[in-house]
């Protein structure tokens, strides 16, 4: 049977469990920006990428793929109370197109973990297929970021719930009840994902086996699927 997925919002688009610190902004020493930028906060989880870690850029560029011949995003989408958006690393999602975002086009930069600023390149618009084996569409800024930081309030922007608990983790859709479930790995919730090819993506439907091994046709709105802000 097919049917219709629209674009975001989704439920996909993760958080974090460490306050910023914002005084932390003061004490950042100045450095050579654009005119008037604008400071967003990446969160103690926003570890900036540098162009001589090769190991960490190699495993980032590694195609691990499933049984659906989708990528798994590398080291998963990190859940970060503490990010002002949802950020990936500009080495991830290749095929998708680089657009503005209003991030871009407002002159962002992020503040790192380290206190490193980092400049919004832009963002891609990606559909994923989350371990529950349900499509996503996720809006990602591009910036020199280490993995994937999904943030919480773009998730409650969407109207989902996002619950940290040693019981039950999860972003659940609060008109849905859909849970995308959150594991904890040394000490940070995150949940894995595999990104469909844009390829695909531009047939305007996307096949894939289901929790039950069962083969699903999930036809896509490629007039819609790029049209909203997320």
């Amino acid at each position: 049977m097919k049917k219709k997925i629209e674009a975001p919002p989704g439920l996909a688009t993760p958080m974090r469990a460490n306050g910023f610190d914002f005084e932390e902004l003061e004490r950042v020493s100045p450095a050579p920006l654009e005119d008037d930028p604008i400071l967003m906060p990446l969160g103690a989880l926003g570890e900036v990428s540098s162009v001589q870690d090769h190991a960490h850029i190699a495993k980032l560029k590694r195609k691990e793929k499933d049984i659906n011949g989708f990528t798994k995003i590398p080291f998963g989408v990190t859940s970060d109370s503490g990010a002002s958006d949802t950020v990936a690393p500009e080495e991830v999602f290749l095929d998708y197109p680089l657009e503005p975002s209003p991030g871009s086009r407002t002159n962002v930069w992020y503040v790192g973990a380290g206190g490193q600023r980092i400049k919004n390149q832009g963002q891609r618009q990606i559909l994923i297929l989350t371990k529950e084996k349900r499509l996503r569409w996720i809006t990602v800024q591009v910036a020199k970021v280490k993995k994937l930081l999904g943030s919480v309030s773009k998730n409650n922007d969407y109207g989902q719930r996002v619950v940290y608990d040693l019981d039950e983790s999860y972003i659940q859709d609060k008109k849905t009840g859909e849970k995308v479930n959150l594991e904890r790995e040394k000490g940070v919730f995150k949940f894995d994902a595999w990104v469909v090819p844009y390829a695909t993506v531009q047939t305007g439907q996307v096949k894939f086996r289901d929790s039950k091994g069962e083969v699903k046709v999930v036809r896509v709105n490629r007039a819609e699927s790029f049209s909203r802000q997320g």
